[in-house]
């Protein structure tokens, strides 16, 4: 059916004697959510944004998420790093967290960095004050999480840059380790190390499909 009306139509008509949960991420301001919605009431809708004000036409509930508090910072760094961690760095780690706004994914990439022993505490505090990104140029919203996945970067090996690079090509898209190892001549084996190197620090994730 190449009629997209139509197509909605045809799904809001099988979900309708259902009870169904949707969820759709990441939804953009200019979207088409409407077509999909559900118009029975045994129905339920979860959608996830950085924007506040995307238009939708059915009654909903706005909920904003917030920024990690201290609590949850240091947990999830006892969660990756240990309590014994905490306990030694627990002002460092807090000056990390404020500087980084408390954001989430950010605190993850920097915990996870300090997991892998290429950087102490001390030295990343140090490379994220010297910086050379200019945050005043930068357009992006994540400011912080920008830096956060930079200096993530930079203490990459060549080879696993390459690699990380490469990626682009999928455009966000799940990807399979033999497409990666194609596009980049390298052995599956090594190809999945590196991969699983980048997941150990939250640059990649597995894929739900």
């Amino acid at each position: 059916i190449q009629d997209k009306e139509i197509r909605a139509a045809m799904v809001r008509s099988i979900l309708a004697d259902k009870k169904v949960l949707l969820i759709f991420d990441n939804v953009e301001k200019q979207n088409e959510i409407n077509l999909l919605l559900p118009s029975n009431s045994s129905c339920f809708v979860i959608l996830t944004s950085r924007h506040t004000n995307i238009p939708i036409s059915t009654q909903h509930a706005i909920s904003i998420l917030e920024v990690f508090s201290i609590r949850e910072t240091l947990l999830l760094f006892k969660t990756i790093l240990g309590s014994s961690y905490v306990r030694e760095n627990k002002s460092d780690i807090l000056k990390l967290a404020k500087w980084a706004g408390y954001l989430p994914l950010a605190l993850r990439i920097f915990a996870k960095e300090l997991k892998r022993g290429a950087i102490t505490i001390a030295e990343l505090s140090r490379e994220i004050s010297q910086d050379v990104v200019d945050l005043r140029e930068l357009s992006y919203d994540d400011k912080t999480l920008f830096v956060a996945i930079n200096v993530s970067y930079e203490l990459l090996d060549r080879k696993t840059k390459t690699v990380f690079l490469s990626l682009g090509v999928f455009e966000g898209k799940d990807f399979s380790p033999e497409s990666v190892a194609y596009i980049n001549e390298l052995p599956i084996l090594k190809t999945k190390k590196i991969l699983e190197t980048l997941k150990n620090i939250s640059l990649v994730e597995e894929s739900t499909k």
